[in-house]
């Protein structure tokens, strides 16, 4: 990569500025529009293997037809021939100054979010998820976590990474689906936000959008306390709820909202849905 390296996307015409973050997935920089110097981000994907193109052809697909106030807004995309001589997919999404949650809870030092900052993004997530759950059959994330609510030009919260969404649900009545289940659960998704019936695929007949709402329920319990539930439960500890305790010096933290999170992060979680009380 080169610090002058461009691209046009439809009417986009943009100059790299600099990396963010690189991994498995490809690269995701910060870039500008030439015309008139707003900061973007384009996210560089292979997409050489089939399975890699119908990832990204997934994460485009929801971010236009869920695009929302609290969705990372896409602005373009293309397929390209890369340097390496690999198919590239390249995604222009808005720039997101504030950076993700997990950044801004360690930011806060130890010292607790007020109850309607706490509430405020919540219900914002709430909002994006809302979205996707409606939709019929709903649209499950599966990779709720921190690192992927990120905070607008706004401030407002922009759920973004739908590379790892199902639509509908995902039946585990045979050991042929379950198997498939796993490896894409183990290659998707992140351990510590998993659900017991995606760590267990015996639970239940099958995996809905209870999935996210247990990884709701680990979001709102770090937005309260400031750490993860199941920061070091292991899979066991997951699979009976066993998460950490609330922290005594969490006076502030109203007893509604601790009851929110145990409805969330229930083994039998009986609704599909979640609204702030």
């Amino acid at each position: 990569m080169t610090a002058r390296e461009q691209f046009r996307l439809g009417s986009y015409q943009v100059t790299v500025k600099n990396r963010l973050a690189e991994g498995g997935f490809g690269f995701v920089d910060l870039v500008y529009e030439n015309s008139t110097k707003n900061e973007l981000v384009l996210k560089r994907c292979d997409v050489q293997r089939p399975e890699s193109l119908s990832i990204v052809k997934k994460e485009i697909s929801v971010l236009q037809d869920y695009a929302g106030s609290y969705i990372v807004k896409l602005l373009g995309t293309d397929i390209v021939q890369a340097r390496s001589g690999h198919k590239q997919a390249l995604l222009l999404l808005e720039f997101c100054p504030g950076g993700h949650l997990l950044d801004k809870l360690l930011a806060r030092n130890g010292s607790f979010l007020p109850n309607e900052i706490i509430y405020r993004i919540f219900g914002q997530l709430i909002m994006a998820v809302r979205s996707l759950h409606s939709h019929n059959p709903p649209t499950v994330h599966r990779d709720l976590k921190l690192e992927n609510v990120l905070f607008g030009q706004d401030g407002n919260v922009r759920l973004c990474d739908f590379g790892s969404c199902e639509f509908g649900y995902t039946p585990l009545t045979n050991a042929a689906e379950r198997a498939e289940a796993e490896e894409k659960i183990a290659k998707e998704t992140t351990q510590m936000y998993r659900s017991p019936e995606m760590i267990d695929l015996y639970l239940r007949p099958e995996l809905t959008e209870k999935t996210d709402i247990w990884a709701l329920g680990c979001i709102f319990y770090a937005l309260c306390y400031l750490t993860h539930p199941f920061q070091d439960a292991g899979p066991l500890g997951i699979l009976n709820a066993k998460m950490a305790p609330y922290p005594m010096e969490a006076s502030c933290i109203p007893e509604t909202s601790n009851i929110m999170i145990q409805r969330m992060c229930d083994v039998s979680r009986i609704s599909g849905t979640v609204c702030l009380v």
